[in-house]
């Protein structure tokens, strides 16, 4: 007999403290598989959006857990109001042999003597209950009806607060899905943003999330940030300067290509009404690049040796050389290297450079995609077998050769809108000599066929993640099949 825990709801969308309660229960009275109920028509609350989109965020979510199972029960159901009762006996008789139980929240013992039937609910499942550590509960009610109480983290998490973009507690195939199909906050966006740079913006959150989970930080936080971080970008004076002078009276100094940072925390926090400060300090921030020259590629060397001038060290030239290539026009990134080699000696050379400055993994998926869209399969090989040697899994060249890919479509898309190789470095953020061998290599293929390979990097990721397919050999035929 195996224990089933069925855990109903409206799942508008599915966030990080279902899975909490789901996984908390599963581990506690050791349950062979939580069954996810999406209801088509709750009685409680109306949800926002058809039960099709909330089955697909549940399946994207869930789809790597080899516990978790999503039921279209409900969904396919033709009843006016979904009743728990009624889920119930269906449960029972296709698991009759099994052991069957209810998950609920701490806030919905209150009400439930409201619930239909709810002494023969009691006696054809057992309750469980999730409540926090030390959380008050109606204790009448939990003898009453013989639930079975589990405590586990606390969550903030709230699918309102997604559905408003006031904090993202969910995973990134689920906020891949909203942005793919408009849904919740995605069309709010578009009174801050134009298409395109909502599109950036989206690409920026992606990376941000991933760059933050790899190094063991918040990416929810990481990709609201990202997301938000332009929506000051298109207010224009005099508001521009009314928000500064009330608001940030202090920064009013700044060149003005500074101030959307300020007004776009502002925006956040008036409209969005985020109240996450590292989330309100990342956006706040993360203009201060903008002190950095723009530098073009002629300037590059130049700047390098004043740098190390300037703080009492020397780097020769082919080091610095060498450096300049490792850091991929990321001037950011050139200055926290330089420091860390200034901080080891005061006369670097091209061994300290080659010895202390990883070569990034993105100068691999540059190259890789290259060699992908000028059709040499065989460099391509070399390549992914160098970073199989280095451990690189799969699983991140699919997403990393995404992100390079929708980056070429935007190029593309903007190179055919007739802007010029620096009004594109511009719009995206890019150095130039980027924009410009991006799109030697992008006009190889047609933007739709650049579409058609995101798409088959999507379904591998699916395939990698389902285990549906050896990793290794799915990325090779990948690079096989690549047109």
């Amino acid at each position: 007999m195996a224990k089933i825990i069925l855990f109903g709801g409206s799942f508008d969308p599915i966030h990080h403290g279902h899975f909490l309660m789901a996984d908390q229960a599963r581990l506690q009275i050791e349950a062979k598989q939580v069954i996810f109920i999406p209801a088509k028509n709750p009685r409680w609350k109306l949800p926002k959006l058809n039960g099709e989109h909330r089955f697909q965020m549940l399946k994207r979510y869930l789809n790597a857990y080899d516990w978790a199972d999503v039921s279209r029960y409900e969904l396919d159901g033709d009843e006016e109001v979904n009743y728990s009762i009624d889920t119930i006996k269906y449960f029972k008789k296709t698991h009759p042999n099994d052991e069957l139980f209810w998950l609920l929240g701490a806030d919905q013992v209150t009400k439930f003597h409201e619930w239909k039937n709810p002494e023969l609910i009691a006696s054809l499942v057992q309750l469980l209950v999730y409540a926090r550590p030390k959380s008050s509960i109606n204790q009448a009610t939990i003898s009453r009806y013989h639930m079975h109480v589990i405590t586990g983290p606390e969550s903030n998490a709230s699918s309102s607060a997604i559905r408003e973009c006031q904090s993202l507690d969910t995973s990134l195939s689920v906020l891949d899905y909203i942005q793919d199909n408009y849904l919740y906050y995605v069309d709010r966006l578009g009174r801050y943003l134009d298409e395109l740079r909502r599109n950036h913006s989206f690409e920026v959150a992606k990376l941000a999330y991933q760059i933050a989970v790899s190094n063991q930080m918040n990416g929810a936080q990481a990709y609201l940030a990202g997301l938000l971080h332009d929506i000051g970008k298109n207010v224009l004076p005099p508001l521009r300067e009314k928000i500064m002078e009330e608001h940030y009276p202090h920064y009013l100094s700044l060149s003005k290509v500074n101030y959307h940072q300020f007004i776009g925390e502002f925006l956040a926090q008036e409209d969005f009404k985020i109240v996450d400060e590292e989330v309100l300090k990342a956006i706040r921030q993360h203009g201060n690049v903008t002190i950095i020259p723009d530098l073009d590629q002629t300037k590059w060397f130049d700047y390098g040796k004043a740098y190390f001038k300037n703080n009492n060290a020397s780097i020769d030239n082919d080091a610095l050389k060498e450096l300049i290539e490792r850091v991929n026009g990321d001037l950011n990134a050139f200055i926290n290297e330089a420091n860390k080699l200034i901080l080891y000696k005061n006369r670097i050379n091209l061994i300290d450079v080659t010895l202390m400055i990883a070569k990034p993994l993105e100068n691999n998926i540059f190259a890789l995609t290259k060699a992908l869209f000028r059709g040499d399969k065989a460099s391509a090989l070399d390549i992914f077998a160098d970073l199989r040697t280095n451990n690189v899994e799969p699983i991140t060249l699919v997403s990393m050769l995404a992100n390079q890919f929708r980056l070429m479509s935007q190029i593309r898309y903007l190179d055919q809108r007739g802007l010029s190789q620096a009004s594109i470095a511009k719009e995206l953020g890019l150095p130039d000599f980027r924009i410009r061998m991006s799109l030697q290599d992008s006009r190889r293929l047609s933007r739709r066929a650049i579409i058609n390979n995101l798409d088959t990097l999507y379904q591998l990721d699916l395939n990698i993640k389902s285990g549906l397919i050896d990793r290794y050999y799915a990325f090779e035929l990948f690079i096989l099949n690549f047109a």
